[in-house]
């Protein structure tokens, strides 16, 4: 998504306050803007996830080594297709007068 002038002034600023010794070429700066997106996105992310699996609709799973995983929640996506199935059903009922 193309960024104004404006919007990328403050992103690069903000990077600045964090790193006020960064040194970089063109590209560099272009990394540290979609780094720092990166970072506001996995913040963002986490979050939701969090919700997510508070609702039912993620599953958290450990790996052996102690990293979580996420994955949909069989349970949730059966009663939403099924509630899809429904939704269909009716729209194809013919109408009557």
């Amino acid at each position: 998504m193309p960024r104004t002038a404006d919007e990328l002034s403050v992103e690069i600023r903000r990077y600045c306050a964090v790193h006020p010794n960064a040194v970089d070429t063109i590209e560099g700066i272009a990394w540290w803007l979609a780094l720092q997106r990166y970072d506001d996105a996995l913040q963002e992310v986490r979050a939701l996830v969090d919700q997510l699996v508070h609702d039912g609709v993620l599953v958290r799973y450990r790996t052996q080594d102690g990293a979580s995983v996420f994955g949909c929640c069989p349970e949730e996506f059966k009663r939403a297709n099924s509630e899809t199935d429904k939704e269909q059903q009716l729209e194809r009922r013919p109408w009557r007068s």
